[in-house]
């Protein structure tokens, strides 16, 4: 199907999921950059984002991150922290990603 007409279903139908269901079964790339995502309710997705930057700030992640990125350059020392903490915002993107896709119609209007 082209993407005007999914992109006018989305718009029509007000279903974000479409759009990431078409990228995800026309474009190989795209499955390269954009994680696989799990269709949950609000709540779930929103206690795992709380829960992934409270681990993230209760592990001084981001402080670790920063004197990493200080000297524009991963070490091989580095590296096994930098792809633990990478690892972690990816997770959040997902859930993220997930609350936009799956969470952003109509049932979340009517609350």
């Amino acid at each position: 199907m082209p993407n005007d007409i999914v992109g006018l279903m989305v718009i029509c139908y007000n279903a974000q999921h479409l759009a990431y269901q078409h990228l995800q079964e026309t474009n190989n790339l795209v499955n390269s950059f954009i994680p696989e995502l799990s269709e949950r309710d609000m709540l779930k997705v929103c206690v795992r984002i709380y829960n992934r930057i409270r681990h993230i700030a209760n592990q001084g992640d981001l402080d670790k991150l920063l004197i990493i990125a200080k000297d524009g350059v991963i070490d091989d020392a580095e590296r096994p922290e930098d792809d633990h903490i990478l690892d972690e915002l990816r997770e959040i993107v997902r859930c993220g990603l997930e609350l936009s896709v799956f969470c952003d119609g109509e049932e979340h209007n009517q609350a």
